[in-house]
């Protein structure tokens, strides 16, 4: 009878440390955790994600900028651009670049473009729950060239290209701008267009306008546009004053072109009444100056390669 109590007793015990073994185990058993769900990826062109094409750095660089409009900025965990040689690049491409918490406003400069390539980009937003794009833009590389700026060229030395978002860019061909290596005479600045008085509003700033700048501008031998017009220098007599950002690309490379004074040259662009768009040279500062004053000349041209 002993035996039996001693045997029913550790039974009894066997069966209790195997039930509290068994609730600490419960106790240690980790909670069952959420599946991560991915955002899903929007097909349509969200209106308040703006892609821009700001300019191009280089021959084989271009800056583009993203915009997120009309969105509380803490709602977006992530933003950036993607892009591609195909047409709708996404989020899942190694090219691209992502921006952080809360940023709405961005650019980026585009590196290592490959010569005469389209390239498609678009700006995009991330939430917790989907990523949405912007309008999608393209833009096709320089063709392939050996020329360089700083290069002896066609009576001069090349100061600028024509590249993506240049208005007057052309895929298919290579333009660029030449500065001729020595100053001509000083000038002065016409006060109104060919056939035309009162103020000057038909110049324009860009690169690809000095030509018809300088043919709209009226003025006698001694005015600046003039003195260029009719210029032959080195072979070539299709020379011209430089309109406002022609002008800024010689100061940009004035070290390669050389000959230049402290001194002010007139563009062969202007906004103001009986004024010219001059830059110091000394600075790379630009103003409107009164177009009687005389100022430095020193004439470009284009060149193209088909």
């Amino acid at each position: 009878m002993k035996k039996l109590l001693l045997t029913l007793s550790l039974l009894t015990l066997l069966s209790c440390s195997s039930e509290n073994q068994t609730n600490d185990e419960s106790v240690k058993v980790p909670p069952v955790e959420s599946p991560i769900i991915p955002p899903i990826e929007s097909p349509k062109v969200d209106p308040n994600i703006i892609t821009r094409f700001d300019w191009s750095e280089s021959k084989s660089s271009v800056r583009i900028s993203g915009e997120i409009k009309y969105v509380d900025k803490n709602t977006i965990l992530e933003s950036g651009i993607c892009w591609s040689t195909s047409s709708n690049p996404g989020y899942s491409l190694p090219t691209k670049i992502v921006y952080g918490k809360g940023i709405y406003y961005f650019n980026h400069i585009i590196p290592e473009l490959k010569p005469n390539t389209t390239y498609y980009v678009k700006a995009f937003a991330q939430t917790i729950t989907r990523i949405t794009y912007g309008n999608e833009i393209n833009f096709t590389s320089l063709k392939e060239t050996n020329l360089e700026i700083g290069q002896k060229y066609e009576g001069g030395i090349i100061v600028d290209f024509f590249l993506p978002g240049d208005e007057k860019y052309e895929i298919s061909k290579i333009k660029g701008l030449i500065a001729l290596e020595k100053d001509l005479q000083d000038g002065i600045f016409p006060s109104t267009l060919v056939g035309m008085t009162g103020p000057i509003t038909d110049t324009r700033p860009e690169l690809g306008y000095g030509l018809s700048n300088s043919t709209k501008l009226a003025g006698g031998n001694e005015h600046a546009n003039t003195i260029c017009l009719k210029l032959t220098a080195n072979g070539y007599n299709d020379w011209f004053l430089p309109s406002q950002n022609e002008l800024a690309a010689v100061w940009k490379a004035k070290g390669l072109v050389g000959g230049f004074k402290n001194a002010v040259y007139w563009s062969s662009t202007t906004r103001l009444q009986s004024h010219g768009w001059a830059i110091s040279f000394p600075s790379g500062g630009g103003e409107h100056i009164l177009s009687s004053y005389n100022c430095k000349v020193r004439p470009v041209r284009y060149f193209i390669l088909n």
